[in-house]
């Protein structure tokens, strides 16, 4: 492994060990048996390394999704639910190093880099998205005028999903936020159903949501009767 690699390797460890804001580089330098010259030839600061973890994330996500939407013997619903599912499935393997996360993005240097990585995120699924729709109104299925805005209200609304799902587990057993998700969750599903002009719901985000959410309840559940 070249020392750029082991030095964000080691970084990831200690910032989930630790957390980001106790790790220091000096902790860093030693895990990834670097020197100090070494780690300012390739970073200029944690925060720096948080960035690239971050773009790392995103990269394995995105390209994921790409594969399935590049993919010419599908059909247009089917990849439109399987991109959904790959977003979903890549966060679910995500919920063995739940507290891991925790640790590095529950402080104030990861604020900027989060919300940049929101950012990127529904840029590139919107992107998707509206590709596929509109390969859908060629082909009949779908029905409606505006592609575009429907593609960028899909991907806002599922990102803030994401996010509701985030403050359900950091406020455990809060019965009314869970609830609140679930109809939210199904009110986003209606929505693009019906927008997208079919009588017949294609577009599953409901049970798939619900799944990844009760699975990170237990997962964090464990976590902290572990502890």
């Amino acid at each position: 492994m070249e020392l750029r690699d082991r030095i964000i390797s080691a970084a990831l460890e200690i910032f989930g060990e630790n957390g980001y804001e106790k790790a220091t580089i000096a902790q860093i330098v030693e895990r990834a048996q670097s020197s100090k010259g070494g780690f300012y030839h390739h970073f200029e600061s944690k925060k720096q390394i948080l960035d690239e973890i971050t773009k790392m994330y995103l990269d394995e996500v995105t390209k994921g999704c790409m594969k399935i939407a590049d993919d010419p013997d599908k059909d247009t619903v089917y990849l439109l639910n399987n991109i959904f599912e790959a977003v979903n499935n890549f966060k679910k393997q995500k919920l063995s190093k739940w507290k891991e996360l925790m640790n590095l993005y529950s402080h104030k240097d990861s604020e900027y880099i989060r919300m940049r990585m929101y950012i990127e995120f529904i840029e590139f699924i919107a992107e998707i998205y509206e590709k596929l729709i509109k390969r859908g109104v060629e082909e009949g299925i779908f029905s409606l005028k505006s592609p575009k805005a429907l593609a960028r209200m899909w991907a806002n609304e599922i990102t803030q999903l994401y996010g509701q799902i985030t403050n359900v587990l950091i406020n455990g057993s809060d019965k009314e936020l869970y609830d609140d998700f679930i109809s939210q969750a199904l009110f986003v599903e209606d929505i693009i159903n019906y927008s997208l002009g079919s009588d017949i719901k294609m577009i599953s985000i409901l049970k798939p949501m619900k799944e990844y959410l009760d699975m990170a309840i237990e997962v964090m559940n464990e976590t902290e009767s572990g502890e």
